[in-house]
């Protein structure tokens, strides 16, 4: 059997019970379609429980309708895993604050706006291009991932991977480049040795 795991933000009802719904009747005797909130995760670290339900999953599912650092770090793991991954979106729901981080508006998704399209949307096969294996930046090895206004803390960091490790790095600072997109964002995570 083959097994789907869904991943959505947490705290518009109506919205979960829909895709809690949809899943349902999406599965089928051999693919199963398993939204997070239907797993018991009581006695155990949440983290953990979500890690180890899409390693163990087939595919993956992440619903991008609102803004979610859970959902945004699940799909960037199931990415990691090589895990056939789909983009699912509320076309209810205002687009703007997610275009607004730049990652996952550059990445396709299928939108819906009814349980019945939700449903076909989560039907479809689970194919998607697997995302390229790249080799590490031996020449730069660290990625640093800035912040939009730094900190004492983050010059200090900055400043002792430069002067301390002598360690040549990359870096993305949204202050001088506006948008980081998904496949950027890979790549430079992908060819790295270590990301700060």
């Amino acid at each position: 059997m083959t097994s789907v795991f869904v991943a959505y933000a947490s705290g518009n009802q109506f919205h979960g019970d829909m895709i809690v719904a949809a899943c349902k009747s999406a599965s089928t005797s051999d693919r199963s379609i398993t939204p997070w909130s239907t797993l018991d995760t009581s006695g155990s670290p949440v983290a953990r429980s979500v890690e180890s339900w899409i390693e163990g999953a087939d595919a993956f599912i992440a619903d991008i309708s609102l803004v979610n650092h859970n959902v945004t770090y699940e799909l960037g793991f199931a990415i990691g895993l090589q895990k056939p991954t789909r983009l699912i979106r509320s076309t209810h729901m205002d687009f703007q604050p997610v275009k607004a981080i730049g990652l996952l508006d550059t990445l396709g998704h299928d939108g819906y706006d009814y349980d019945h399209v939700l449903v076909r949307t989560l039907s479809k096969r689970d194919e998607t291009t697997r995302w390229a294996e790249l080799a590490k930046n031996k020449d730069q090895p660290v990625f640093i991932l800035q912040l939009p206004t730094p900190t004492e803390s983050t010059l200090r960091t900055t400043s002792a991977v430069k002067k301390i490790a002598r360690i040549k790095f990359r870096n993305f600072n949204s202050s001088e480049i506006s948008r980081l997109n998904a496949s950027e964002a890979y790549e430079q995570v992908a060819s790295s040795f270590g990301i700060i």
